[in-house]
């Protein structure tokens, strides 16, 4: 394959994986129940099912949103909607970015980890399975009754958990709507993120990662990362020392604080809850006054040096 058509191909694919999460619109009349997202000026209900593996990290949703802009129509689209986010591990092999170059006559290939693992951004086996949620179930223009109606049987995935697809689907398409009772929202913020300490102070840094929709805390896993060596990806994690054995008291009894910790957020939509708790808390090496900082960042829109970045994996030339 020539270096023009690689590239071509590239850029076809990086357009691919931003329509991942695409979705099938209807129009119909809007319930007058909806809620009000102060700021954007939608109105709108959300149904979500959700199946989140500590083990793994993935974290899989199907969400439906009716929305409708303003307030003057009465014209509802709505919205379907299947990701998967890792929220344990930044950093996989089989997960990168290719970004081509061209200095004169040589033409290079520069391969980067982006810091956050996307489901349908891995093996191509995960695009096939992307496709055909996409082209065959949800960008069909089917409405909720005719979703319902699909046989699994029909259609065959080569990453993704069939049956928990279609569980998920189901869930989010007969159950109650959320009703959205916090008065905090995090509108603002990406829907779904990444980050850890900028540095290793003390031989460790924070990681957080979270799930947001429509500002709302879906999910949220805070984790540690001790380094051991100079390279981006040389650390283990708080949680992988857990669940192998490795773990002392200490680290066994920080972990558990941080599962508390993160249940207690996403049970109050509140980064900064129990805060006062564990400002001054330090257990064995890990202050926790470093966590609330961190929290606090993210809370307040100043977390920019917490924001994960690029990482270059190999720069390769590419011969003609």
């Amino acid at each position: 394959m020539s270096g023009r058509r690689e590239l071509l191909v590239k850029v076809l694919f990086v357009f691919f994986l931003c329509t991942i999460f695409c979705a099938s619109c209807t129009s119909s009349s809007l319930p007058s129940d909806v809620e009000s997202l102060p700021g954007l000026g939608y109105k709108f209900q959300r149904w979500i099912a959700s199946s989140f593996s500590p083990d793994d990290g993935w974290c899989y949703s199907f969400i439906r949103f009716d929305m409708k802009k303003g307030y003057e129509t009465d014209v509802r689209l709505t919205h379907y909607e299947f990701r998967g986010v890792n929220l344990r591990y930044a950093y996989s092999p089989d997960y990168f970015i290719s970004t081509y170059r061209e200095k004169g006559e040589q033409r290079f290939v520069e391969k980067y980890a982006t810091g956050i693992l996307l489901w349908g951004y891995g093996a191509a086996e995960q695009q096939d399975d992307v496709r055909i949620i996409n082209e065959q179930i949800l960008l069909q223009d089917r409405s909720v009754e005719e979703l319902l109606a699909l046989d699994s049987e029909q259609f065959e995935f080569k990453t993704l958990d069939k049956e928990l697809f279609f569980r998920l689907m189901r869930e989010a398409l007969t159950g109650e709507p959320h009703k959205e009772t916090t008065k905090k929202l995090y509108a603002e913020k990406p829907s779904y993120s990444m980050q850890a300490e900028p540095e290793y102070i003390d031989g460790y840094k924070f990681q957080i990662a979270y799930i947001l929709c429509m500002g709302i805390i879906d999910e949220i896993y805070i984790d540690v990362r001790y380094q051991t060596g100079s390279e981006y990806s040389d650390y283990v994690q708080l949680s992988d020392l857990v669940d192998s054995g490795k773990a002392d008291e200490e680290q066994i009894n920080a972990f558990s604080f941080l599962q508390s910790l993160t249940n207690s957020i996403r049970g109050t939509d509140n980064l900064l809850s129990r805060s006062n708790e564990y400002k001054d808390l330090v257990i064995g090496k890990l202050d926790f006054l470093r966590l609330y900082t961190f929290l606090n960042a993210i809370e307040t829109n100043e977390d920019e040096i917490y924001q994960r970045k690029p990482v270059t994996i190999s720069l390769e030339e590419i011969s003609n």
